[in-house]
Order: structure tokens, then sequence, then C-alpha cells
């Protein structure tokens, strides 16, 4: 029986890696979103800039505007629809992992049901001391989940 609490620990303490796993999987893709958005943005500034120069200087600059706002027009297009598709997949995986996360937390919970039936079932069977505290423990601590 012993043998069986040890394994339930173990598969809890498994589950919680794999929730930490998730969260750093999200992070990372989050961070390489962020850091394509900063590139993008250093790189609208800098024709902004061009084009700010540009339009200080003559007429027989006219031309080399037009060409520059034509550019900027292109790589804003270009910008928004990858702002778009970033957007998507975040919205997607941010889905995916809710479901994911919401599945890992009904199977904790039932393991934690099922510790529970068997701690209540090893102290009606006369197991004292150790069992009794474990099982306040718990008790303490679903206590302590809930109000959190």
């Amino acid at each position: 029986m012993q043998g069986d609490i040890v394994s339930l620990t173990f598969q809890l303490i498994i589950q919680a890696i794999c929730v930490l796993i998730i969260i750093y999987e999200i992070y990372s893709k989050i961070k390489a979103i962020k850091k394509e958005s900063d590139d993008e943005h250093e790189w609208r500034m800098r024709i902004k800039k061009v084009v700010e120069i540009v339009e200080r200087k003559e007429p027989e600059w006219d031309e080399a505007l037009a060409e520059v706002k034509e550019t900027r027009a292109v790589l804003a297009k270009e910008f928004n629809k990858r702002l778009d598709n970033i957007e998507r997949t975040i919205e997607e995986n941010h889905s995916d992992t809710e479901a994911k996360i919401q599945e890992i937390r009904a199977e904790q919970e039932f393991s934690i049901e099922i510790f529970k039936v068997i701690l209540q079932g090893i102290g009606q069977l006369g197991g004292n001391g150790p069992v009794t505290k474990m099982e306040e423990r718990l008790d303490a601590y679903l206590n302590k989940a809930a109000h959190e």
C-alpha cells in the first residue's frame, strides 16, 4: 500500500513537471514573437525617418519620395499580415494550452481524490500515525488551494 502512495505521489510530480514544460514552451514562443515584433518596429522607424528627411528636400525628390512611400506601404501590408499570423498563432496556442492545462488539472484532482480515499481506507483499517498526519496535511493543502 505504501508503494501505491509513492506511485501516486510520483505521478503527481510528473504531472506538475509536464505543466511546467508547457508553461516554458508558451513563454519561449511569446519571447520569439516579441523579438520579431521589435525587429519589425525598428524597420518601420527607420523608413519613417528616411521619409521625413526626403519630405524636407526640394521637389526633385518627389519621385524618390513616392517610391519610398510605396515601399513603406508594401512593408506595412506585409507587417500587418505577419502580425495577424502571429496573433492567430498565439490564440491557437493559448486555446490548445488551456485545454491541456484543464485536462491535467482534472487528472490531478482525480488523483488527489483517490489518494485521499486510500488514506481514509488505511485509517479505517487501523493505520495511525503517519497516515493520520498525511491525511491532515492533505486536507490542509486542499483547503488552502480552494481559497487561492
